[in-house]
């Protein structure tokens, strides 16, 4: 209300601060990929920057459309404070509860699943964090040492290629469970 008595526009106002928020988004993403290459995380030296960019930054862009949506359909501040931070902790509890990709890809993606198992994976796949966590499961699948869906064995991560964006994983679980992994390429059209 303020800004509009000093003659500031309200499409000024919105352009400002998601101008903002891209630019603190951009810059958090490289930020972290510096300090993950820094301390020689596999994921990181591993992988190109542009894929470790556009899984962070896409996500971050994501969140922050949701809170601006929410900006203006809340117009309460109390309710508003509890929304959002009970979007918070949905989130972290989700990147807590299914970062690991054996459980994300057994919960999420196994085809040998109940037909209810699809509506809860929609319900999830609303969430930011939700894909944040799919997108590092891949890379970490590819660049970092992982088990093995097929046998108790650990295997080592390898060196990404640009393929591994595009690539779609099927295979069996050793329960004898088929699952069909969607590429990276996917889970980031469905994050825009």
């Amino acid at each position: 209300m303020g800004l509009l008595m000093m003659g500031c526009s309200n499409s000024a106002y919105w352009i400002s601060w998601i101008i903002t928020g891209v630019v603190f988004s951009a810059l958090m993403s490289i930020l972290m990929y510096v300090v993950g290459c820094a301390f020689q995380f596999s994921i990181f030296v591993n992988s190109p920057f542009y894929v470790i960019f556009l899984m962070i930054f896409s996500v971050s862009v994501a969140e922050l459309a949701i809170s601006f949506f929410m900006l203006s359909v809340i117009h309460n501040q109390s309710t508003a404070y509890t929304i959002s931070y009970t979007f918070i902790l949905v989130s972290v509890i989700n990147t807590m509860a299914i970062m690991d990709s054996s459980v994300l890809y057994k919960l999420f993606y196994n085809q040998d699943m109940p037909e209810w198992s699809l509506y809860f994976r929609m319900i999830f796949e609303l969430l930011p964090s939700f894909h944040f966590n799919k997108l590092f499961c891949d890379v970490t699948r590819v660049t970092c040492f992982h088990m093995s869906f097929e046998g108790m064995l650990w295997v080592p991560g390898r060196t990404w290629e640009t393929e591994d964006f595009f690539r779609e994983v099927k295979g069996q679980f050793m329960t004898k469970d088929r699952y069909m992994i969607p590429s990276m390429y996917s889970s980031m059209i469905k994050i825009i």
